[in-house]
């Protein structure tokens, strides 16, 4: 099991935006230790999502849930683990919904972000298929708040009220 050390705000590789992830790419054993140290990371920390640029990886992936329980948000029910490549996501319906976010980047901060309730988003998956679902609540912020490290976005940039915790 292989830890990455976390960028932290004030990073400039969490300020760029991450490049496309080509076909070839997504079968390399590279690839793919990346993607299971990311995992690792994640659940290391204790977080619900990680971004390859939030580990010095200037690529567009992401890693979400993987958990029954999580101890930074007890109180959202259980994600499953996605793994997305080169992810997009747009509004399913147009309603949005604040509520407290964190980041492994910016640790002990939370703030209120409005996000879409309910998104369809797709990309590949760790061995290249091609992903197109729905997700909704607390497991469709993640996919946005990772999406956004992928575009150089930290969370305190779309948040209010910002607070110690």
């Amino acid at each position: 099991m292989m830890i990455l050390n976390i960028e932290k705000i004030g990073s400039s590789a969490l300020k760029k935006l991450a490049q496309l992830v080509t076909t070839e790419e997504i079968q390399t054993e590279a690839m793919q230790k990346l993607i299971s140290a990311m995992i690792s990371t994640m659940r290391y920390h204790e977080g619900v999502g990680i971004a390859a640029p939030q580990v010095s990886v200037n690529k567009q992936i992401i890693c979400v849930g993987g958990y029954e329980k999580n101890k930074r948000y007890p109180e959202q029910p259980p994600v499953p683990l996605i793994i997305l490549i080169n992810p997009q996501y747009e509004p399913y319906e147009n309603n949005f919904v604040d509520d407290a976010e964190g980041c492994l980047s910016i640790p002990g901060k939370r703030g209120t972000v409005a996000r879409f309730q309910k998104i369809k988003y797709s990309g590949y998956d760790q061995y290249g298929s091609f992903i197109d679902a729905v997700a909704e609540d607390f497991f469709a912020r993640i996919i946005q708040h990772e999406i956004d490290h992928l575009n150089g976005i930290l969370f305190i940039e779309k948040a209010k009220d910002i607070v110690d915790i």
